[in-house]
């Protein structure tokens, strides 16, 4: 049984290599899973080199709220 979820993982690994892309933005890499949101947008990760490794990813994050006079913000964390 071991055997057969070490198959699976190693599949599953296979299977989300393939199908997630990265791309260069200045100094920035662009992480597209194939993961969706709730509104089934791909989920993209945004990561860069900081201090002796990888500052923490950042993920920006569907449009939150409406504002009163009626325009989309964005709200954006780390």
């Amino acid at each position: 049984m071991t055997r057969d979820i070490q198959n699976l993982l190693d599949a599953y690994h296979v299977w989300l290599k393939d199908k997630t892309a990265l791309r260069q933005i200045d100094e920035w890499v662009e992480i597209t899973t194939p993961y969706l949101d709730r509104h089934n947008d791909y989920v993209q990760i945004y990561a860069k080199r900081g201090n002796g490794g990888f500052e923490p990813p950042r993920v920006l994050r569907s449009l939150r709220y409406v504002s009163p006079t009626g325009s989309a913000g964005l709200r954006c964390c780390s």
